[in-house]
């Protein structure tokens, strides 16, 4: 099969443009027909992904920690780059603003220290303010091919 997964699996793409590795299993005893099943190790396909934090009072400064942390996590495991996967990350408090977009970050470590530098604030929490400037700005800087 053509591509290949580093595995040496079928790779496929489905229906929603997502690649999907498959290993191809006899069936019947005679090796002649095959059926595809979903494989481990397949490499995660390009996203571009939008954080929305919130940085209000009643979260507290050791719970954003957590939350810098887990957005840290997520992003390790993206292939970071124009190309690849893009983060951006939008942070609300009594008021929202974009801490950086889609395309600010082309590099995982210069990414990793902008998620360590996101500002806890405190404050009042307007989520309407957060999802009202993932609908306008969230996705500034989306790849042509993202959806």
């Amino acid at each position: 099969c053509d591509p290949q997964c580093e595995s040496g699996q079928c790779c496929r793409q489905d229906d929603r443009g997502q690649y999907r590795c498959f290993c191809l299993e006899a069936i019947g005893g005679t090796g002649d027909r095959h059926i595809e099943r979903p494989c481990e190790g397949c490499p995660i396909a390009g996203i571009d992904l939008v954080f929305v934090l919130d940085a209000s009072g009643s979260i507290g400064p050791s719970n954003f920690q957590l939350i810098r942390e887990f957005v840290a996590n997520i992003s390790t495991i993206l292939d970071i780059g124009p190309d690849n996967s893009q983060v951006g990350v939008i942070v609300f408090r009594s008021s929202a603003s974009v801490q950086f977009h889609l395309n600010t970050y082309s590099d995982m470590d210069d990414l990793l220290s902008a998620i360590a530098a996101l500002p806890y604030t405190g404050g009042g929490t307007d989520t309407a303010a957060a999802l009202n400037l993932v609908l306008t700005q969230g996705f500034l800087g989306a790849r042509p091919t993202s959806q």
